[in-house]
């Protein structure tokens, strides 16, 4: 199984619409029934869907498909990680942290 990772500001402008509709679908799989889910995912982007100042998105995709997904918020200094199931214990949840980790001692 091969894992490609992204960093969603590293994206060029039409892969951030594509990505910007596949993290939603993803996140709100996971956050079925967090309250506000639609409304905090949003208020991450700027209406270019760049990220908002103090946040950063890294993403591991298996055959085109998301599977893990790592959100930092610069503010709270908190990473949340997000990994289906089936991909958990596979070393993704700890190379998304040491992407961001570097992402972030750069900024």
């Amino acid at each position: 199984m091969e894992k490609d990772y992204c960093n969603f500001s590293d994206l060029e402008p039409m892969e951030k619409i594509m990505y910007y509709n596949s993290l939603y679908m993803f996140l709100s799989q996971l956050n079925i029934n967090t309250p506000g889910f639609a409304k905090k995912y949003n208020e991450m982007f700027n209406s270019d869907l760049t990220l908002k100042a103090g946040y950063e998105i890294v993403i591991c995709e298996v055959d085109y498909s998301i599977v893990g997904v790592l959100i930092a918020v610069d503010a709270d200094e908190s990473c949340e990680p997000y990994i289906l199931d089936g991909y958990k214990g596979l070393g993704i949840e700890e190379q998304l942290s040491d992407m961001i980790f570097n992402i972030l001692e750069v900024c």
